[in-house]
């Protein structure tokens, strides 16, 4: 996975330098590195396989499975019910949060998702099928060889942390606390500065749109903010009211896209067609349509999507995705 990971990172460095460089070596980098990832993928998939294996013969098909399940969901329960709230304080506060991994404990002992919740993010999980995005097959083909019906999350009442390290868990807590907010005091406050502007800038939009139409770039704005800053409304609307104004918008016609894909909603890629048409849009455009796609197994249209960032670009968006995703 190294090896595959730096002959990505070599003909990406290539490719941007350009020049003298590129006229020598990058040609053979270009033709070297996906030959290379794609004669090491079936090893990197079969490898998988087989560490599943593994686990399965030391513990069990069943721990195993729920094992698994729960490592499926449980990373956008986290996101949604702490990570979402870290994000809101650095909004309102510019004093770096210094218990992040304890209130992280602390909010996962709690349980605050649901069980509808959980089996939600399962089924979606289970829907997905194995493509070539990834050196990971899908959740129900490592499963399958194990056991015959949907697995429930291992939600145990009891760490592994809590477990192994004993009456020195709060111990680690607190160093890891300590270096976490370390690290990340100046990303914090820049941060902070960064969204209280977009805070303010949202307030005035908000209440000039109360009384008057907004421009083209107002209203952007006003999308783009209120995505960003508050996830409990709704920002498909204000891109769609610009959008209307200008049915050729390429930033517009992105965010739509992005967003109604998101949603299980297909009638996404109408837009995310209009958004390949510029430039500056074609790249995430056809990454999230081969995203989409591959995420359903249809490799077929996958392949439409990265062919055409290739063409128009050169820029092989599949070639990035099993790269960074096989780590």
């Amino acid at each position: 996975y190294r090896v595959r990971v730096t002959w990505l990172r070599i003909m990406e460095a290539f490719d941007k330098a350009g020049g003298v460089a590129h006229r020598i070596f990058g040609k053979f980098f270009d033709w070297y590195a996906p030959y290379f990832n794609a004669m090491s993928f079936a090893l990197a998939r079969a490898n998988e396989y087989e560490a599943d294996a593994v686990a399965v013969a030391m513990t069990s098909g069943a721990d195993f499975s729920s094992a698994l399940a729960q490592a499926h969901v449980a990373p956008e329960l986290a996101r949604k019910h702490y990570w979402a709230n870290v994000e809101r304080e650095v909004r309102d506060s510019p004093e770096v949060n210094n218990s992040v991994y304890t209130g992280l404990q602390t909010c996962l002992l709690t349980r605050p998702f649901t069980e509808s919740e959980v089996n939600q993010l399962l089924a979606k999980a289970m829907h997905e099928e194995t493509g070539d995005a990834d050196t990971h097959p899908a959740l129900k083909d490592r499963i399958a060889p194990f056991v015959h019906e949907i697995p429930r999350p291992l939600l145990p009442e009891h760490s592994a942390a809590q477990v192994l390290l004993g009456d020195h868990l709060p111990v680690v807590l607190q160093e890891f606390d300590r270096k976490w907010a370390q690290h990340n005091a100046k990303w914090w406050q820049e941060r902070h500065e960064y969204l209280q502007k977009g805070v303010q800038q949202l307030e005035q939009l908000e209440q000039k749109q109360r009384s008057e139409e907004l421009s083209d770039e107002e209203l952007w704005n006003l999308a783009a903010w209120t995505e960003e800053l508050k996830p409990e409304v709704d920002p498909l609307p204000a891109y769609q009211q610009l959008q209307s104004r200008h049915p050729d918008h390429a930033g517009a016609n992105f965010a739509i896209g992005r967003i109604l894909l998101s949603r299980e909603q297909p009638e996404g890629l109408n837009h995310l067609e209009k958004a390949i048409g510029s430039y500056q849009f074609t790249i995430p455009a056809c990454e999230q349509a081969y995203l989409y796609f591959n995420g359903r197994g249809d490799e077929a249209r996958a392949e439409q999507y990265r062919l055409q960032g290739v063409v128009k670009t050169g820029y092989d968006v599949g070639l990035l995705n099993k790269g960074l995703n096989g780590l």
